[in-house]
């Protein structure tokens, strides 16, 4: 049977569950909660990449929010929970509205300003400083952070693979994107090609197995059918049959 979370632990289970929702979007999962009497006012996650703003960490988003429910830009009596150590805009943030505990999951030695590099959030020459408390659920937050980067690393080392293996060229029109495609039987087919672009078909030979390779650039994802020249047997059904592939893109 789990044991049952504590009250701080349970708000720092749901700052987590808004960095899930940061990692859904490709972004490093950070998440925040703000509580006040019990209840969460405000709730915030990293966006940097989605909204193209420094400006879009989790700190920011859920201060901007609890600001908002409270009418008011101090935030006195407030208790922010959140995933990683705080950044120097951040803390800063975090003192400006007086917010007066912290908790932290994970502490960030490269970035972190609650005592990892600096302690903004301590300084005695400010007119407020902020209690903090390090390493609540500490481990699962660290090890969101480790997950997500390791994911990241392997996408990169996929797609760095991809474009070495591949030699593009660009040439043909959207009605031979299709003509190949009519020798791939539809069950094979991962989507439909006529709304491409013209130039979009990528075609390389593979020395003397004349493997014809057709890409079709789409969103975040590529796809590779592969169709014999010959028509012979390709080892995975018919002559007619070929091979398709789905490669995913960051």
């Amino acid at each position: 049977m789990a044991a049952k979370l504590t009250r701080e632990e349970k708000y720092m289970k749901a700052a987590i569950r808004e960095a899930k929702k940061a990692w859904a979007l490709g972004e490093v999962p950070i998440g925040c909660v703000i509580v006040y009497e019990d209840k969460i006012i405000g709730r915030g996650y990293n966006r940097r990449m989605v909204d193209h703003s420094a400006l879009a960490h989790a700190e920011i988003a859920a201060i901007k929010k609890a600001c908002k429910r409270m009418g008011d830009w101090r935030l006195e009596e407030c208790e922010l929970y959140v995933t990683l150590e705080p950044c120097p805009m951040c803390a800063g943030a975090i003192v400006q509205a007086r917010i007066p505990k912290v908790y932290i999951g994970s502490m960030n030695p490269k970035a972190g300003c609650a005592g990892s590099v600096l302690n903004l959030l301590d300084e005695k020459g400010f007119n407020h400083q902020v209690e903090t408390e390090e390493g609540l659920l500490g481990e699962e937050c660290s090890m969101m952070l480790k997950e997500f980067f390791k994911e990241l690393r392997e996408k990169r080392k996929k797609k760095k693979d991809f474009h070495q293996l591949f030699a593009f060229h660009i040439s043909h029109s959207n009605r031979k994107i299709q003509s190949l495609f009519d020798y791939v039987d539809p069950a094979l087919r991962s989507f439909d090609v006529t709304h491409l672009d013209a130039g979009q078909c990528l075609v390389e030979f593979l020395g003397n197995r004349t493997h014809l390779l057709h890409t079709c650039r789409e969103a975040d994802f590529l796809a590779v059918v592969n169709d014999l020249a010959n028509r012979g047997d390709n080892s995975c059904g018919t002559a007619q049959a070929a091979l398709c592939e789905i490669f995913y893109f960051v």
